[in-house]
């Protein structure tokens, strides 16, 4: 039997990055323009030059709310806290359930430690939308660092009031920067995505099985098939791989609910029905499969990796496709992955079914991102 690599790809959803906003007037082509340009150098991660075209549009549209949205982000994503907490402001100013307005001055917030302003935001949001994941994965944040982390809050400033103009809102900003680096306040910052991809690039070899993947599974032993009760039984040996420590989001549990998933299906073959039984190999010379989780690029829109029958399989945990910068994917978005790759790994091809597991493409949500 001869064992291929199959992948499961992504299907490029039109995110705000891509959607072009009305200008309508006699500069909305110039601005359109513009517009397109950002986006392309946004996608890239190249803020600074989309920033100079959305500040080229504002001139024009000052409060135009998705050009200050997507440069909030950018500013966001350079660390220009003030600046993006600013821009999210005037639009929380006109539209209070602005979902990312609320998460990017949560996010701005969180950014320097003041954990009870940020919470104030996160909890509007999840109260608003209470089925976002992001909103909820924020809030969650919130709560844990507030008890984590006392510390104290930086005072308001004498004319604040329930809803601050944005003359007095950016001066409270200016005093929370200047207190934060006073302070030297350890901060936990609220999208932990970077972190994530630098703790697994410090030791890149030990968490992705990238070798193994090019030179194929023929090395792997088969699966031990016995008869029980008039019903084959493929009895797969799984080694996990480890993950960083202190990843914030379980991932491992994904790997749970998809073996029990295919734990649970009884396969037709001519030869009678047929189960898969998983077990936990402690070597990788004992496994037919190896798996693990990634954040390498596993190559244009592709989300993971199997080989067929056995071998390995990989699941990536995110990607760049949200907002230039890396993104985690929610869990159930993981899961998803896993169930699709292990499905592989234990024989399965690609279905044309679109409701199927085993579609061979799929559109992950994102754990963290502001323009989910």
């Amino acid at each position: 039997m001869k064992y291929f690599v199959i992948t499961i790809f992504l299907v490029f959803i039109v995110l705000s990055i891509h959607v072009i906003p009305t200008f309508a007037d006699d500069i909305a082509k110039n601005a359109n323009t513009s517009y397109k340009a950002a986006a392309k150098y946004f996608a890239k991660g190249q803020y600074k030059e989309a920033i100079t075209l959305y500040d080229k549009i504002l001139k024009d549209y000052p409060n135009h709310s998705t050009v200050l949205k997507m440069k909030g982000v950018a500013q966001s994503n350079l660390g220009q806290h003030q600046k993006s907490m600013s821009d999210f402001y005037k639009i929380y100013q006109k539209n209070q359930k602005d979902i990312t307005a609320m998460l990017g001055l949560g996010v701005g917030f969180g950014n320097y430690g003041e954990y009870v302003e940020a919470k104030k935001y996160f909890d509007q949001a999840y109260s608003t939308y209470p089925n976002n994941t992001v909103a909820k994965n924020y809030k969650e944040y919130a709560d844990k660092v507030i008890k984590k982390y006392p510390y104290k809050p930086t005072e308001k400033p004498k004319n604040w009031s329930e809803k601050p103009t944005q003359t007095v809102f950016e001066s409270y900003t200016s005093k929370v920067a200047t207190k934060v680096t006073k302070d030297k306040r350890y901060i936990e910052y609220p999208n932990p995505s970077f972190d994530v991809i630098k703790k697994f690039l410090r030791d890149y070899e030990r968490w992705n099985f990238e070798q193994q993947i090019k030179t194929g599974s023929s090395g792997f032993p088969d699966p031990k098939i016995t008869l029980e009760n008039g019903t084959y039984v493929l009895n797969y040996k799984i080694f996990v791989n480890a993950q960083p420590p202190g990843l914030p989001l379980d991932h491992v549990s994904t790997l749970n609910q998809s073996t029990k998933f295919w734990q649970d299906q009884i396969f037709t073959t001519p030869n009678g029905n047929a189960i898969i039984k998983f077990s936990h190999a402690d070597s990788k010379s004992d496994a037919n499969i190896w798996v693990t989780w990634t954040v390498r690029k596993l190559g244009e829109g592709v989300l993971g990796h199997a080989h067929i029958g056995k071998g390995v399989v990989e699941v990536a945990l995110g990607d760049y496709n949200c907002d230039g910068s890396f993104q985690l994917y929610d869990v159930a978005s993981v899961e998803k992955i896993m169930r699709h790759e292990l499905g592989h790994a234990i024989g399965l091809g690609h279905s044309n079914n679109t409701q199927s597991i085993m579609y061979p493409s799929m559109s992950p949500n994102y754990a963290y991102c502001l323009l989910s």
